[in-house]
């Protein structure tokens, strides 16, 4: 049991260190959202390929 706990421990401090590097950071937009491109049509474009092999068999 106290090997677990440890585990807790360690995996929450890391995250506590890791949020406060990030704290403050800007995170950039993705080339999706930069493009005016919405999710939906993302998808439709990923899912073009498979539509394409689905047609020719």
């Amino acid at each position: 049991m106290e090997n677990v706990n440890q585990k807790r421990l360690f995996v929450a401090s890391c995250l506590a260190i890791y949020g406060y590097i990030f704290r403050g950071q800007q995170i950039p937009v993705t080339e999706r959202v930069s493009s005016g491109v919405s999710y939906k049509e993302m998808l439709r474009n990923v899912g073009a390929p498979f539509t394409i092999l689905e047609r020719s068999f």
